[in-house]
């Protein structure tokens, strides 16, 4: 497990490196197959922006993620937390239905932002 994080948070490093250095962006699959915006897009250059601390631009390129991000790094903090403690990765019921009203926002979001 620890192997595996460590590789996703390399792996995001690279990545992040290559996008502020030469531009190198992932392509969104479900854009190049429809020609419509999933609700992911725009997380990558969110995510930038945020790095540097400009909230306007990181609201600009997608608001429903930057609105639901401390609620899932809430979720994810209380997750690891209970792991530690009881060795066990369920969520609890609340969190389970947080997801799920996450979910949906971001569903919604999807449509709407392609009207």
């Amino acid at each position: 497990m620890v192997c595996v994080m460590a590789g996703l948070l390399f792996s995001g490093l690279i990545y992040t490196y290559g996008a502020l250095r030469w531009g190198w962006w992932l392509p969104c699959v479900f854009n190049w197959i429809t020609g419509l915006k999933c609700p992911g897009c725009g997380v990558s250059r969110m995510c930038m922006a945020l790095l540097r601390l400009d909230f306007r631009r990181a609201f600009y390129w997608n608001p429903a993620v930057l609105f639901c991000m401390p609620l899932l790094l809430w979720i994810m903090g209380s997750l690891c937390l209970r792991y530690v403690y009881t060795g066990t990765l369920k969520l609890k019921q609340s969190h389970e239905r947080l997801c799920w009203i996450m979910a949906g926002i971001l569903v919604i979001f999807g449509f709407l932002r392609n009207l």
